[in-house]
Parts: structure tokens; C-alpha cells; sequence
């Protein structure tokens, strides 16, 4: 999970986007990106879903569900992203095509791709775990 949270934060660090020769670091889109809810634009909730699934999966069990929604949360951006061609380039609410993906959005997937994949790998161990019968003779 540290893992997860220092690639993402690296991703801050890069430019994500080459939206008609403008570029804009990580950490740009983090501060301002949540004015793109007003347009409809929910890839910024991405972040704090990210950081909610890592805490809640780190507590373990007493979190599970809480954590398995928002990977959920985490997996439909990451559909959304794959699709996306054009991003708003200011504040009046042009949009400008992608020309090209940079290197902060790769490390931004990468580590959302992780916390999803980490959720549904620890589902799958809870789940067959539970399935197991237990040999000291308490239940699940």
C-alpha cells in the first residue's frame, strides 16, 4: 500500500497531459481538478477515493465493505479515463483534445490500477478464507 501512495504521489510530480501543447503536472489537476464537477467531469474524485480505499483497507475487516466501494468508485474513473479524448483547459470551460498521455497520468493509473487490484485480491483471500473450514473449532 506505501508502495501505491508514493507512486501516486510521484504522479504529482509530472506532467499528465499534452492537451494542444498545454501540459499541466499532477499536482495542478489534484488542486483544481474538482472544478471539473461542475461540468461533470468525476475523474478528481478518483484521488480521495483512492487514499479512502487504501485507509480502509489497511484497518482490515471492520472496513472491508467500505473499502470494496471505493475501489468501485476507483475502477468506473478508470474506465472513464481510458475513454477520455478531451480535457478542460480553463476556467470558462473549453475543452482541448489530447494529443498525447505523459507521465503522471501513466503513474496515476498505475497506482489506482493497484488499489484496485489490491481490493479485489484481499476479497478473494477473505472469501476463500471463509469458505475454509476452520480446524480449531471456532466459526468464521
Amino acid at each position: 500500500m506505501l508502495v501505491l501512495a508514493a507512486v501516486w504521489m510521484a504522479s504529482l510530480a509530472f506532467p499528465v497531459f499534452d492537451a494542444d501543447g498545454i501540459l499541466g503536472p499532477g499536482g495542478w489537476f489534484l488542486a483544481f481538478g474538482w472544478m471539473g464537477l461542475i461540468v461533470g467531469d468525476w475523474a478528481w474524485l478518483a484521488n480521495p477515493a483512492f487514499f479512502l480505499a487504501l485507509l480502509l483497507l489497511w484497518f482490515g475487516r471492520m472496513a472491508r465493505p467500505l473499502g470494496i466501494a471505493a475501489l468501485g468508485v476507483l475502477a468506473l474513473v478508470l474506465l472513464g479515463e481510458a475513454l477520455r479524448t478531451s480535457i478542460l483547459t480553463n476556467e470558462g470551460g473549453l475543452s482541448s483534445e489530447i494529443t498525447q498521455r505523459l507521465t503522471g497520468y501513466y503513474l496515476w493509473i498505475i497506482a489506482l490500477s493497484g488499489a484496485v487490484l489490491l481490493g479485489a485480491t484481499q476479497a478473494l483471500r477473505h472469501a476463500l478464507d471463509a469458505r475454509r473450514p476452520r480446524t480449531d473449532g471456532s466459526e468464521a
